[in-house]
Parts: C-alpha cells; sequence; structure tokens
C-alpha cells in the first residue's frame, strides 16, 4: 500500500499588501526516520487576490539550503490551490522549512489572501515504507500570551486515534516556540476528554526565534480529544507558539492510519451560497490500494446572527462540482456561538483530484478544522488453487512441492479439502 501524509503548518489567513517579503509562522522540521520509502515530497497552498490585476508571490524556503524549494505567483480573484513539483531534494534531515508572502506586483492594485500551506509525503508500499508518522494539526497559526498561567482553547483540538494502528507505535507532541528575550515560552497537551494534562506533555524553550521543540514519548488514549495549553513562564514576558501538531509515529506496521487531507482555521463572514473553504489535492490512486475505510471529521465555530436553516457543509470536486457521497451535514441554528464535532464517513474518490470544502451560511463565522482520514491495511496474500488434473484418473491431483527456510513472511494454513479432493 501506499501512503499519503498530509502536514498543516499554516491556516492563515495571511493578508499580503506590500512588496515587503513576511517570514510567516509556518514552520515545519523535516526528521527522515519518521518516513521511510518516501517517494516525493511536496507544497501546496491556496491563495487569491482582492484585484484581477494583482500577482502575489509565495514561497517554501529551506534554512539549509538557504534557497527556496518553490515559488507560487499567485492570480485571480478566486480561490485557487497551488501544488509544487516533487521538491524532496530541499529537504535535509533535522532542518527547518519556512513559508514566506509578499505582493509581487507593484503599485495600489489589491492585496493577496493566503491560507492552508501544506507539506505533503507520500510514500512506498509495505515492502519499503515500514515507517510512518500521521500528523494530528493543532490548528493555531500563533498562539501569543504574557501570563504566566495557562492559556488554550477547546476549540483548537483534535480527536486521535490508535486503536487503528499496529507494529511500534508512539505518540508525541511538538510546536514551534519562542519568547522575548528573557522569557521562557512553554506548551503542552491537555486531554479534554479525560479533564487532564498529559504527563509528560509539557515542552518550552527560551529562545528568541521560532524553534522547534519535541516532548518524550506520550501515552494518548485512542478517541480521546486534545488541545493545546501555552503560557510564559516569566511574567512580563511574551511567549509564541505556532505549527503544533500531535505525532503518531508508527514502524513495522501492517495497519496504518493516513491523513492525506487536511486543513487548518479559516475565519470570514460569506453567503448564503455554496462557497468552497479550502482546496485541497486529492491523491485517490495511490490510497486505493489497502485502503479500508475513510473517516470526514470537522470541527465549526459558528455564531449564527439571525434565525435560519442552519449551515450545511460538504465536500466536492472541484472538477465536476459533484458533492462527495456521505459528505454532508447541517449544523442547527443557535442564538449563540456553537462548538460542533462532525463526524461523517464519506466515499471519498479513488481517482487523482481536487477537493472542497464547502459552507453555505450567511450567518456564520466559521473557525473550522478538517481533517479526512484513512485506515489503512494490506489485502491478505492470495494462494492458488490447485485443481485435480482432468488428464489423470479420477482420484490423481496435481501438486506442488518446495523447501522453504527462515520464512518471515505472513502466511495461513490451506483449507482442509472436502472428500472430493483428498487423496488416498
Amino acid at each position: 500500500m501506499k501512503i499519503v501524509q498530509t502536514i498543516p503548518i499554516f491556516g492563515g489567513p495571511y493578508i499580503a499588501e506590500s512588496q515587503t517579503r513576511v517570514t510567516l509562522k509556518a514552520w515545519w522540521k523535516y526528521v527522515s526516520a519518521r518516513y521511510t520509502g518516501v517517494m516525493a515530497i511536496y507544497f501546496e497552498c491556496n491563495a487569491f487576490m482582492t484585484d484581477p490585476e494583482g500577482v502575489g508571490y509565495v514561497d517554501l524556503y529551506s534554512m539549509h539550503t538557504e534557497d527556496t524549494a518553490c515559488i507560487f505567483n499567485p492570480t485571480g480573484t478566486s480561490i485557487t490551490k497551488y501544488r509544487s513539483a516533487d521538491i524532496k531534494t530541499a529537504f535535509a534531515d533535522g532542518k527547518d522549512m519556512v513559508v514566506r508572502a509578499k505582493m509581487d506586483s507593484t503599485g495600489d492594485i489589491g492585496e493577496m489572501y493566503l491560507t492552508n500551506c501544506n507539506i505533503i509525503i507520500e510514500q512506498e508500499d509495505a515492502t519499503e515504507a515500514i515507517a510512518t508518522t500521521s500528523h494530528y494539526y493543532l490548528p493555531r497559526d500563533i498562539v501569543t500570551t504574557t501570563s504566566n498561567s495557562w492559556q488554550g482553547s477547546e476549540h483548537n483540538k483534535q480527536k486521535v486515534y490508535t486503536a487503528d494502528c499496529d507494529g511500534t507505535v508512539k505518540c508525541y507532541f511538538e510546536a514551534y516556540l519562542y519568547s522575548t528575550s528573557g522569557g521562557t515560552s512553554a506548551c503542552r497537551l491537555y486531554d479534554k476528554t479525560a479533564g487532564a494534562v498529559v504527563t509528560g506533555s509539557e515542552i518550552k524553550t527560551n529562545a528568541t526565534d521560532p524553534t522547534c521543540v519535541t516532548s518524550g514519548e506520550l501515552t494518548l488514549v485512542d478517541g480521546h480529544e486534545y488541545y493545546m495549553q501555552y503560557r510564559n513562564e516569566t511574567s512580563g514576558k511574551t511567549a509564541y507558539g505556532c505549527a503544533a501538531h500531535i505525532l503518531v509515529k508508527q514502524s513495522g506496521f501492517t495497519k496504518c492510519i493516513a491523513i492525506p487531507a487536511q486543513q487548518g482555521w479559516y475565519y470570514e463572514k460569506q453567503t448564503a451560497n455554496w462557497h468552497s473553504i479550502s482546496l485541497l489535492s486529492w491523491d485517490g490512486t495511490k490510497l486505493s490500494a489497502g485502503l479500508q475505510s475513510y473517516k470526514f471529521n470537522y470541527y465549526d465555530n459558528l455564531e449564527f446572527g439571525a434565525e435560519d436553516d442552519g449551515c450545511n457543509v460538504r465536500i466536492i470536486r472541484t472538477d465536476t462540482s459533484a458533492t462527495i457521497p456521505g459528505s454532508t451535514e447541517n449544523i442547527p441554528w443557535s442564538e449563540t456561538a456553537v462548538h460542533h464535532d462532525g463526524r461523517l464517513t464519506p466515499t471519498m474518490p479513488t481517482d487523482d483530484c481536487t477537493i472542497a470544502l464547502q459552507e453555505d451560511s450567511y450567518y456564520s463565522y466559521g473557525m473550522r478544522l478538517a481533517t479526512i482520514l484513512a485506515f489503512m491495511a494490506p489485502a491478505p496474500p492470495t494462494y492458488p488453487y490447485i485443481p485435480a488434473d482432468p488428464t489423470k484418473p479420477s482420484g490423481y491431483h496435481a501438486f506442488m512441492s518446495c523447501y522453504l527456510k527462515n520464512v518471515t513472511a505472513n502466511y495461513r494454513p490451506l483449507a482442509t479439502p472436502d472428500a472430493s479432493e483428498r487423496l488416498y
């Protein structure tokens, strides 16, 4: 089976207004031991211009090579997905990558909106990909606090699955942290389901530049929901955090969870018509072998300004505008902000295409995290059935013999033959 892992590093939106290039809080560090059998690595993002004459600029910058891994120049006033060619040669073990953006066109010709920056890692089949890591995004592009009390919101949560993994499974918490000089930025995981801090999850640094900090191995419970808490341990200083993930690493597995599509926060008042919030690549052909099922999880924080029929959410194919079966759900109207958890089981395409997360509520301010999980396991091997030899008298059967040594592959016993198949 092939594995596709999507790793969000920035949800957005970021609004570029000038030609001054800005380094976003969109960081990611490549650690080769988390993925083996890597075929390709891609970068993708969504962007649109507020002026049809405007031209934007987005790049993924390698801190290792001190050069750009890829460059996009967004145009047009409709949200558009941009995806690079394979850029795996730009990634070095333990080195940081970061997103930068600006306006590329001169003059007063609008702004660029940038959202949903993702790294996509494609791995070979199970004979090569003996290690993979699912990244559950904790969607806050930047958290800031001067308080030495723990801060955090359950709206920034993720539901983590471990029971559908096998082999060696290890969980970690990771984020980029930094603070003003003299401060100490700290983060930890909180288990909302159990109502308790995750033991051993606290990470911290007194660095003044974004620094990737990873916890030791954690014990996480299958099906529990987790969110990030943060603080500055030194009063009067400012702590920052970004690009936080829960990591579930597997090695030596026969079944795993891949996250082929994942979208971070998005915040904007929209219209009553169906409209796309984000565009994501869907690599259906790579996931077709070994796929058992999909799950579509999403979180909505919706506030309705007047009574209506609520809000509908769905996934569509952008090439045909067809709704993905099983992906539509209605969120009932409410007078106050409601945190809604979606749990759907869509029938996703088996080919490669672009998909869009859509909603249709005029009155909603939507902050949402959408994650599609693929539950993967290789199909059991098939064994040839050796029938009776029709050229021989009744009772004669063809047979095969062989000598096996140091066999470690999976096997199953042959079924007991019925009376007509026995050799006497």
